[in-house]
C-alpha cells in the first residue's frame, strides 16, 4: 500500500517564520536524495539548523518523524523531553483544527523562541465505509474508546465486506 504525507500550511505560529508549502510525498519518493532534489521548499533547509517541537505525546511518532529527517539538519524534540505535558482536547471539526491546536497548546508553553512547533493529528478511513471513522477514531460509537474496542467495532461493521474490499489509510495533518 502506498504511504501518502501531506503538508499544509495550517497555522503559522511566529510572524517571520518559514511556512513549509502544501506538497505531497509519498513513500516511493521518501529516499533521501529524490525527497531534496524534488521538493523545492526542503531544499531552502540544507545547512539550516532547526529544532522542532512535535507536539505529541506519542513516542512512536517522534520516532518516526526523526527517521524521516536523519541528516537534513532538523533536531526533533518530544514534549517530554523538555518537560511539557500537555493534553490538548481533539474536539476540532477537522483534522486540521486539531493539529493547528496541539501547535498552539505547545507554543504558548513553550519558552524558546527560536523553536518550530509542530502539531498533527490522524485519522483513520475506511473505504468500505464511506471515510469513516476519519477524525472520531478515538470516539467512533460517541465516547472514548480503546484500541480492542476500535478494532472490535471496526469489524463488526465490516462483516459483509470481503477481505479483498477492506482497504483503509491513515490521514495525518500536520500544523
Amino acid at each position: 500500500s502506498e504511504t501518502m504525507l501531506t503538508l499544509r500550511p495550517v497555522h503559522v505560529a511566529r510572524a517571520g517564520e518559514a511556512v513549509l508549502a502544501g506538497t505531497t510525498i509519498d513513500s516511493p519518493r521518501l529516499e533521501r536524495n529524490n525527497l531534496w532534489q524534488s521538493e523545492p521548499f526542503l531544499d531552502a533547509l540544507i545547512g539550516v539548523r532547526m529544532t522542532l517541537l512535535y507536539a505529541t505525546g506519542n513516542p512512536g511518532k517522534v520516532m518516526e518523524l526523526r527517521k524521516i529527517v536523519e541528516g537534513f539538519g532538523l533536531e526533533i524534540v518530544a514534549p517530554a523531553e523538555i518537560g511539557l505535558a500537555l493534553d490538548v482536547p481533539e474536539d476540532g471539526a477537522s483534522l486540521e483544527a486539531n493539529a493547528a491546536a496541539k501547535a498552539s497548546a505547545y507554543l504558548e508553553r513553550l519558552a524558546d523562541p527560536d523553536v518550530i512547533v509542530l502539531g498533527d493529528d490522524t485519522g483513520v478511513e475506511i473505504d468500505a465505509l464511506g471515510g469513516e471513522p476519519g477524525i472520531h477514531v478515538r470516539r467512533w460509537i460517541g465516547r472514548p474508546m480503546t484500541d480492542q474496542e476500535i478494532l472490535d467495532h471496526c469489524l463488526a461493521r465490516m462483516a459483509h465486506v470481503p477481505p479483498g474490499a477492506r482497504g483503509a489509510q491513515f490521514r495525518t495533518v500536520f500544523a
